[in-house]
């Protein structure tokens, strides 16, 4: 019989084995990596939330332009507006930011879980809660104008109206006039569909801001062609006025 050699304690006996122990070796290190980043990171990561939720708040002094100029609002500062923009560490919903443990900034507590606002997709009739929340949430952005909403079977309608004005028309679903369909939209793009609409009807397009445009313009005797600097129209950039 072949006597053991103690080396003989240290070989491997499955090359299989050994490979999958190295692997699984690699994953723990990245996750212990991963789980090192995360604690040592929540203090940078909470600063830049707040910063971040800061920059949304200077947003708000120049949003009307903003909106004036391109019919529309960024969807990061719809979320935040509707309580989407996620941050952690301080209650900011009900003023007092006070330090609570597993609490998002900008989230509101719905039937004890953290949610936001969304448009529910069958109610069936005309939705009066989500068009005055749209108002009061959006009000510099709608002017004199109002929303009116229906939903149904997980499709959004809606038109805008003056605000004055006593809206009688029938449901979506017997009277097409003036109703605009949406149905695979998220409801930020809802929303931005909808201040679109209105911004349709409470500007009007004037023309265009210039820009420096550098074109072809001939050719020097030696047969090197010769440009020369035009004014034109940027068409990226409309300018408005109220209609």
């Amino acid at each position: 019989m072949k006597q053991t050699d103690i080396r003989d304690y240290f070989k491997s006996t499955n090359h299989e084995n050994v490979e999958e122990l190295c692997a699984a070796s690699a994953v723990m290190e990245d996750m212990v990596d991963r789980l090192y980043i995360a604690v040592n990171n929540r203090e940078s990561d909470n600063k830049k939330f707040l910063e971040e939720r800061d920059k949304l708040e200077e947003f708000e002094n120049s949003s009307i332009n903003h909106f004036k100029n391109n019919g529309n609002l960024p969807e990061c500062y719809i979320r935040n507006k509707l309580g989407q923009k996620l941050t952690t560490g301080n209650n900011l919903i009900n003023g007092d930011y006070k330090e609570e443990k597993d609490y998002s900034v900008g989230y509101k507590a719905y039937e004890d879980r953290l949610d936001h606002w969304r448009f529910h997709r069958d109610v069936q009739e005309r939705d009066i809660e989500a068009e005055e929340y749209l108002k009061k949430t959006f009000n510099n952005y709608f002017f004199d104008k109002k929303v009116c909403i229906y939903s149904r079977k997980g499709y959004i309608w809606f038109k805008i109206i003056d605000e004055n004005l006593n809206d009688t028309a029938k449901d979506p679903w017997s009277d097409d006039d003036e109703w605009i369909e949406n149905g695979c939209y998220r409801t930020t793009e809802i929303i931005n569909r909808i201040l679109s609409e209105v911004h349709k009807q409470v500007f009007v397009r004037v023309g265009y801001k210039k820009k420096t445009e550098r074109r072809l313009n001939g050719s020097f005797r030696n047969g090197q062609p010769k440009y020369k600097n035009f004014r034109v129209d940027d068409y990226t950039k409309p300018i408005y006025k109220f209609a």
